[in-house]
């Protein structure tokens, strides 16, 4: 048996301009296009609009993936994420990191620097450039990423089954 844990990793694709508009209008008219083929509302001709607009969508994921950049976050290890809580302890007399247990306003950031595998970036300006220019949204989502594949525990891979019930016959029954 191995002893060498293989640190968890996690990812968030980050979608270039307006593609995230246009997918959202894409998969509103497929939505619609279903729901009124569903109704029996559909007009001679209409029959098959659902499956053209799903098929459009799709093409468009596609073709907004191959822009996208995909951000990978790796856990860093207890004693390392716990040196970077220290580092980043929270603020005297602010409730909000003291509630958190770290400087909201610079623990996140370097958690983040510590924590991308992916993309690789050929200096630590070129990853704070990167960091300052994301959404606000994109950067708590991978910041939460990093955060619980730190501090959440591993699931005990038996719970995950469809059913812990015993089985009925063991092989050996006849």
């Amino acid at each position: 048996m191995s002893t060498t844990i293989t640190p968890r990793t996690a990812t968030h694709t980050i979608y270039h301009g307006d593609d995230m508009e246009r997918l959202a209008d894409l998969h509103h008219a497929a939505e619609v296009a279903e729901r009124v083929e569903q109704s029996g509302a559909a007009r001679i001709g209409d029959v098959g609009d659902a499956q053209v607009a799903k098929d459009a969508y799709n093409a468009a994921v596609d073709e907004a993936a191959e822009r996208a950049v995909v951000v990978r976050v790796i856990q860093l290890g207890r004693k390392a994420f716990r040196a970077l809580m220290t580092e980043h302890a929270p603020r005297e007399g602010n409730e909000d990191d003291k509630g958190a247990g770290y400087n909201g306003d610079t623990f996140p950031e370097a958690l983040l620097a510590a924590s991308i595998t992916e993309p690789e970036f050929r200096s630590n300006a070129e990853r704070d450039t990167f960091l300052d220019n994301l959404a606000e949204g994109d950067f708590d989502s991978l910041f939460i990423k990093a955060y619980m594949l730190n501090r959440s525990a591993s699931a005990d891979p038996k719970l995950a089954r469809f059913s812990s019930a015993a089985p009925m016959f063991d092989e050996t029954s006849d």
